[in-house]
């Protein structure tokens, strides 16, 4: 499995990729698309392997781990690598940006089968804008998977869509008794926000020049009750320049009523300390294990709380609903939306946020381990 990824998507597709076709008793292997080149992987042939790439696309340029690659599929050992490969491509992509929309993800597929690759099923295209990409990567690998199953004569089992779903991580959470937020000392506040960083650069912020900054600055500059236009200044480390016209991103965290309202969901109380144990392997997110952290920052700043609730978060809560109904509901928005299309159509979209389906489904009962781990 290749994967091109600046932020993280493509590789979490990867991964996935990864899982299923172990799951399925595979040998499997990942490696980014640079690493191809400069580690020199050997491609498998024929019927001895599958090569699948998962990349993304910036103004359609290669992510920055695929600009080798890129370059090397015009060189003659390109050529000799991919002749006779059996090979599938997920592009992820955005189509606000339609005039490079899929166009490296493309080159590669075109490419791979100019120099005498054999594609196993069509190119997939996941559009980030349109919230639907999940559902599109897993309809491309259903499709990927019976193609390759038809290929070596092997009967479809009938769970194949069991398989298809990625197997969601399930923390276990400590409550450190009589301890509260306020009291965690500053060293251990410090020395948690290192690990994250450090577990930030090796997954999704990966080849990005991240950097923790004060905010030396920070003022109102509107007196408008309805408006706010704010100051602010931020001090650089040591090493680090910003001039005008410099790109800066920040990481932000969620705001307070979404973190209470997912606290008192799992049954957090607003100041409550805890250690989150994992096992290892088992996740790639920035969540201090194995540390005394406060359960509000944990859902501040280490999960996105507000982004819609993917496919295998409602097939996950759907083996956790008491009442058959809402499982079967929560079954049906797992598979094609609420109106049986593959779209999520009618009412806000907050509704399809995780905490949103809890308060639509009640009879489902989740832990706060696994309520974590869904995220």
């Amino acid at each position: 499995v290749l994967f091109g990824s600046n932020m993280g998507s493509a590789e979490d597709f990867a991964d996935r990729t990864l899982t299923t076709g172990k799951g399925f008793g595979m040998v499997a292997e990942k490696h980014s698309l640079d690493k191809l080149v400069t580690a020199k992987v050997m491609l498998p042939k024929g019927e001895d392997g599958l090569v699948i790439v998962v990349t993304s696309v910036y103004n359609g340029q290669p992510p920055d781990n695929a600009r080798r690659f890129a370059a090397w599929l015009d060189t003659p050992d390109a050529a000799a690598a991919v002749e006779s490969v059996r090979f599938a491509v997920f592009g992820c992509g955005n189509k606000q940006w339609a005039a490079t929309y899929m166009q490296f993800p493309r080159t590669v597929s075109e490419t791979l089968e100019s120099l005498g690759g054999l594609p196993m099923v069509p190119m997939g295209e996941g559009d980030m804008d349109s919230g639907e990409a999940e559902l599109s990567f897993t309809r491309w690998q259903v499709s990927l998977v019976v193609a390759l199953l038809q290929a070596h004569g092997a009967r479809i089992p009938d769970g194949i869509k069991e398989t298809l779903y990625p197997k969601l991580p399930v923390y276990s959470i400590f409550h450190k008794v009589d301890a509260k937020a306020e009291e965690i000392p500053v060293a251990t506040l410090e020395a948690n926000l290192q690990e994250a960083k450090r577990q930030a650069l090796r997954t999704f912020l990966a080849g990005n020049q991240a950097f923790l900054a004060e905010v030396s600055c920070n003022r109102e500059q509107l007196a408008a009750p309805d408006r706010s236009t704010r100051h602010i200044e931020v001090a650089l480390p040591d090493g680090v320049s910003y001039a005008a016209g410099d790109h800066l991103g920040v990481v932000g965290g969620n705001p307070d009523e979404v973190v209470f309202a997912y606290m008192d969901r799992l049954g957090l109380a607003r100041d409550a300390v805890v250690r989150i144990e994992l096992e290892e392997g088992s996740s790639s997110s920035t969540v201090p294990l194995g540390r005394n952290v406060a359960a509000y920052a944990v859902l501040a700043y280490h999960f996105e709380l507000q982004q819609l609730a993917s496919r295998a978060q409602l097939y996950a809560l759907s083996k956790l609903a008491c009442e058959p109904a809402e499982a079967e509901h929560l079954r049906t928005l797992a598979d094609f939306g609420r109106d049986n299309s593959g779209e999520v159509q009618g009412g806000s979209p907050d509704a399809f946020e995780q905490d949103a389906v809890l308060q639509e489904h009640p009879s489902v009962e989740v832990s706060a381990g696994a309520g974590v781990g869904m995220l």
